[in-house]
């Protein structure tokens, strides 16, 4: 088995159908699957062998679809589960979007459904991964000593770690979904729109001092490094910060 095969956790209460349903996903060639007729046999499952996805029927003995993805995500939050289900009512599927199921397939036959299942099993697997894969970046920027934010293309905090909003007067929670310029006066931001941040898209990282004001309104001036990534990322590191007496520029390259 390839690294790269998908392991599908799937339960329902029907053995044919789980036979079936088998067979069809298992000729593609990056996806096995484990079959279990009960959900209170698959949270066993989950907890004992590792899993990349669950498919799910609705309405099962002793416990239905959602309570199972309740159980599941106790465990391991926005883990991909999908419902499957033959009960197609707008009722099941609004339940379902509630409680946070990744995807909703509805029962069918012949070859393209279970093709449909195959892509929305794969497409959702690939997301969890990646969202995985960015959350432990975040984990090793919050390790660090270095003060880190990271800005999408729009100009928004979406990271910033405790080491950089500490020297900003902040928890890393007030500045994440705020735009940058709230560390700006309006006259800096002038300035960092029209010459700081053209220079960083540029192959070199800018690199000086920079001032920015704190939460309780006092300003700084901080060793500030900002560069982008390919995918357009912005990421502003800065050092230590020191009281700024007004005479200070607002900007000043060193590198």
């Amino acid at each position: 088995m390839s690294e790269s095969t998908i392991s599908v956790l799937h339960v329902d209460d029907e053995a044919p159908f789980l036979d079936l349903v088998k067979t069809y996903l298992e000729r593609d060639d990056d996806i096995r699957v484990v079959s279990v007729s009960g959900a209170e046999e698959a949270i066993q499952k989950f907890d004992d062998e590792e899993v990349d996805c669950i498919v799910s029927d609705y309405r099962m003995p002793e416990m239905n679809g959602i309570s199972l993805l309740n159980a599941i995500r106790s465990r391991a939050e926005d883990f991909p589960f999908i419902l499957y289900t033959g009960q197609g009512s707008e009722e099941i599927a609004s339940e379902a979007i509630t409680a946070g199921v990744s995807d909703y397939v509805q029962k069918g036959r012949g070859r393209d459904h279970y093709e449909l299942l195959i892509k929305r099993i794969k497409n959702n697997v690939s997301k969890y991964e990646t969202e995985q894969r960015i959350q432990q970046v975040y984990e090793a920027i919050d390790a660090v000593n270095e003060g880190v934010a990271i800005c999408d293309e729009s100009g928004t905090l979406i990271h910033v770690n405790q080491a950089y909003a500490s020297v900003l007067g902040y928890d890393s929670c007030e500045l994440i979904g705020e735009h940058w310029n709230i560390l700006y006066r309006d006259n800096v931001v002038q300035e960092v729109e029209n010459g700081v941040i053209p220079e960083a898209m540029d192959a070199e990282p800018w690199m000086g001092k920079a001032r920015k004001v704190r939460k309780d309104g006092t300003e700084v001036i901080v060793e500030n490094k900002l560069l982008f990534t390919s995918g357009g990322l912005m990421v502003c590191i800065i050092g230590d910060a020191e009281p700024a007496d007004g005479t200070e520029p607002a900007t000043q390259a060193t590198a």
